[in-house]
């Protein structure tokens, strides 16, 4: 059994080596994305003494909402299927997320249901209905998010205007929502989707002028194919979107008996710098572990 995880970060190294340390697993091999925006210096510092943990080369300068987002796990999927090594599945988070669970919890249950694939979505027919319906703009309106030019705004407002709704490429039926990012997916999926996304030529185009296409390319993708059949409708993360914001809630010290009493594998999103109570609460009390010495340096 050997477990891939695919990490997205962009700030706080410190934080990211604390995960690291968390996730670390004689099954697991760690892969990082830096978001070409970010100076990897830090991170190859702060992250030397790890073992098993890989830097993604081919990298991308990644914009929230953009298409960026994909093409950025894509080149690293890519990356990670040429290095040799086998891997039954690859986990997608990002630097803010956090075990809160033994990683042995996880790898005994990926080993037990091997071939399967973690994935939250909702569909424009089930309770998931409103944001699929609020979403829809995200489809079939023109995006310039990952544009940099002056009036690029003025431009897309005016083609909105004048131009029909968009009409995927591919496919009528969508799947998606707020916790579809981040994933847990046989390898030959991951693989699959990768592959999908940079031979079609339509595909590519169309979601370049898409917004928050993460949150409904992987799932819809996954969901059209013959790897519906093996999908399981849950991603293991535990997520709070109560906060009714374009982002999740900062988990805190306050909400760990929440985080205590869940089925989940991960958590998200922390930030160390506003809390890191909550991390070594979870260290010492879901981990079995001793509280790192980023923690105890902080805490100084």
């Amino acid at each position: 059994m050997q477990i891939c995880h695919l990490i997205l970060a962009h700030k706080n190294p410190e934080q990211l080596k604390r995960l690291a340390q968390a996730i670390t697993h004689p099954s697991c091999h760690i892969f990082l994305c830096i978001d070409k925006k970010t100076d990897e210096t830090p991170f190859r510092r702060q992250l030397n003494d790890i073992p098993n943990i890989f830097f993604i080369k081919n990298r991308i300068k990644v914009l929230w909402g953009g298409r960026s987002i994909i093409m950025a796990i894509v080149r690293a999927i890519e990356e990670i299927k040429s290095s040799g090594t086998s891997y039954d599945f690859i986990n997608l988070i990002s630097a803010q997320d956090y075990p809160i669970k033994p990683m042995q919890e996880l790898v005994d249950y990926l080993n037990a249901h091997k071939k399967k694939n973690f994935i939250s979505y909702a569909t424009e027919q089930d309770e998931g209905k409103k944001w699929m319906e609020d979403s829809r703009a995200r489809l079939n309106r023109y995006h310039f998010t990952d544009f940099n030019f002056k009036g690029r705004y003025l431009l897309q407002g005016f083609l909105n205007w004048l131009l029909p709704p968009r009409h995927h490429p591919i496919f009528s039926k969508f799947y998606g929502g707020n916790c579809s990012t981040w994933w847990i997916l046989d390898a030959e999926c991951a693989y699959f989707i990768a592959r999908t996304i940079q031979k079609n030529a339509r595909l590519k185009r169309y979601i370049k002028f898409t917004w928050g296409i993460d949150e409904i390319l992987f799932p819809t993708l996954i969901m059209n194919s013959h790897f519906a059949s093996n999908t399981e409708n849950n991603n293991f993360r535990y997520i709070d979107w109560s906060e009714g914001n374009a982002h999740p809630k900062i988990l805190k010290t306050a909400d760990f008996d929440a985080l205590a009493q869940s089925n989940d594998f991960f958590a998200r999103k922390f930030d160390a710098d506003q809390d890191s109570q909550i991390l070594d609460l979870i260290d010492t009390r879901l981990l079995n572990h001793k509280i790192s010495s980023f923690s105890t340096e902080t805490n100084q």
